[in-house]
């Protein structure tokens, strides 16, 4: 056994409350070392030195590793554990805070000394598997003419590149126009509405904004996004926010201040300014994102600027309703202002989600003391190199989603936003090279995993691109001749299948089969006893694969057990445990055992 592989921390996604007096520990062991490990647990002030032992679980592997997880804890929440690890070769060794030991005694205990609230993430339980759909307001729908800007474009439906790409350029989308279209977005099975900035700015993407407290006049007025924000909560959809709190606009008031007063300026503090006066040019003399002068970079270690963007956070709630924010460069803004903004946020609007924009791991940001989840680009990377780019095989694919399995607390998982594509990225049918079947492949996936899927408007109708922003933020197609109506209807029908099943918003997950040579990946959603089975064909030929459903198998009644296939409407009947099916070339089935 490779002991070097062996690891464990009592904190952070290796140890963590998932129950009020409850924690969830992961271990892990080299890839082919271990048959079975089980966590010996007792109280921490047990005067009689009572130990309890738990079986644990195969969460899955990667190319290296093997990772195990089980649920323990007692009523007085005070936890002390070690683990029990049982070698393919049928030697037992003993892992704690000590290290590795032939001997119990010797490996010492790992502590989680109480399970306290300021431990635990609770997040919206209206979020948890939640279908969510992106907008980028200028380029969704114009319901209004009237507050369309001076030279506003024609809504074509293939734009010139150099128009979209522009960041000035406006198409004359408006908050009235997203409320025209609340119906189309209620029947694709839309939950959750996340606009990209509202607030005026000189741009058309808004995010170098003017003023924080103001609806920019192209999209409309305050009542005009109530109306919005009344209209989808009668549909049983939520709205969000973008918050771009990490920098402002070269136009925001208090920076304008600093441009003309220097250091007396009463907001010089607000900034990183690195001296006087502002020059922008060759580089700016101040911090600003990306080195962009534009979007001047603000201080959030400064309480004054904490407060301020606290109150914005509150104030948009308060007074449009609005269900939550997606915050923008999250990585980048002082963690103590996220621990005030969450917590006055949490006082007073406990169901608001609060989601970091993070392009890597985010287990630091999600705690229980900052954000309930993030933009989960690392479920895109990998979905994307499978599915679209086809630069790894189902082997590294399944290793890369057991690793994101383990890399955060199952309470941020459920909530994560799993996107395909954003404004931020190129449309991900062009990266599929405009291939629909991959697209469609990726699509169920996106809909029968963890987490709340992300649609990036206009992916649901083939909208594609080359792989850059200048076409990935084009005008939302409206012309139903110019719309691939046969997509629509199979991201309707996925979503539709995910809205109508907690297996797939809140069950477990578990692998089944990853094979190399097929390219065919499977895994099981499973809940109490109701069990579905997913199988993905990322090839061009016929498959007939024997899916083993031991590991799962608890959850099945039974060794023969028959399923339904929830697409097609065909049946299968397990034999010995296994469920043996074919799929055409870049097919999708998903079996379950309930009809």
């Amino acid at each position: 056994m490779l002991k070097e592989a062996i690891f464990h921390r009592s904190e952070s996604s290796w140890a963590y409350p998932i129950a009020k007096e409850q924690i969830r520990v992961t271990l892990r062991t080299g890839k082919y070392d271990a048959v079975r490990c089980s966590v010996i647990a007792r109280e921490r002030y047990d005067i009689q030195l009572q130990e309890f032992v738990t079986p644990m679980e195969r969460v899955g592997s990667d190319q290296f590793f093997t990772y195990w997880s089980a649920d323990i804890g007692f009523p007085t929440r005070r936890i002390m554990y070690y683990f029990a690890i049982e070698g393919s070769d049928g030697g037992t060794i003993w892992y704690g805070e000590q290290g590795v030991s032939s001997n119990p005694g010797e490996a010492g205990w790992f502590q989680f000394p109480m399970i306290t609230s300021g431990d635990t993430l609770i997040v919206p339980e209206w979020a948890r598997g939640a279908v969510a759909y992106q907008i980028f307001p200028d380029r969704f729908a114009n319901g209004d003419p009237a507050n369309d800007p001076a030279h506003v474009s024609p809504w074509e439906v293939n734009p010139p590149k150099e128009l979209v790409a522009y960041p000035y350029t406006s198409f004359g989308g408006d908050l009235k126009g997203i409320t025209a279209k609340l119906p189309y977005l209620a029947d694709l099975g839309v939950e959750l509405i996340y606009l990209t900035p509202i607030f005026e700015s000189p741009s058309a993407h808004k995010y170098d904004i003017r003023d924080y407290y103001k609806i920019d006049p192209q999209f409309g007025t305050m009542e005009d996004l109530r109306c919005l924000v009344d209209g989808a909560h009668a549909r049983g959809i939520r709205i969000i926010l973008d918050g771009v709190f990490n920098h402002c606009g070269f136009e925001f008031g208090p920076f304008q201040d600093v441009v003309a007063n220097g250091p007396s300026s009463p907001y010089w503090d607000w900034f990183h300014v690195h001296g006087y006066p502002i020059v922008t040019e060759p580089v700016p003399n101040y911090e600003a994102w990306a080195f962009t002068p534009l979007v001047p970079r603000l201080n959030t270690t400064n309480p004054e600027v904490v407060k301020y963007f606290t109150a914005v956070g509150l104030y948009w709630l308060r007074e449009a309703g609005i269900d939550g924010w997606r915050l923008d460069t999250a990585n980048e803004c002082d963690p103590n202002f996220w621990r005030f903004f969450r917590r006055a946020i949490k006082k007073e609007f406990p169901d608001a989600i609060l989601m970091g924009e993070v392009w890597h791991d985010a287990n630091r940001w999600l705690g229980g003391d900052q954000f309930d989840c993030v933009m989960n680009y690392v479920f895109r990377d990998s979905v994307l190199d499978f599915f679209a780019k086809r630069t790894i095989d189902a082997v590294e694919f399944d290793g890369r989603v057991t690793r994101m399995l383990v890399m955060y607390r199952r309470q941020a998982q459920e909530v994560n936003l799993n996107l395909l594509g954003s404004h931020d990225t190129g449309r991900f049918l062009g990266f599929c090279q405009d291939r629909k079947e991959l697209l469609k492949l990726a699509v169920a996936f996106q809909m029968t995993f963890l987490g709340m899927p992300l649609i990036y408007y206009g992916d649901e109708i083939g909208m594609t691109s080359d792989g850059g922003l200048e076409d990935g933020r084009a005008p939302m197609i409206w012309d139903e001749a110019a719309q691939d109506k046969e997509l629509r209807r199979y991201v309707a029908q996925l979503v539709k299948l995910r809205r109508q099943s907690p297996v797939l918003r809140i069950g477990e997950f578990r692998t089944l089969l990853a094979g190399s040579c097929t390219n065919t990946y499977a895994f099981a959603r499973y809940l109490d006893d109701r069990i579905m089975v997913v199988v993905l064909n990322n090839s061009g030929e016929d498959v007939d694969v024997a899916i083993d459903l031991t590991a799962v198998s608890r959850h099945c009644q039974g060794i023969e057990v028959s399923f339904l296939e929830l697409l097609t409407g065909a049946h299968r009947t397990t034999v010995q445990s296994q469920l043996q099916v074919r799929v055409e070339p870049y097919g999708v089935q998903i079996w379950s055992n309930h009809s």
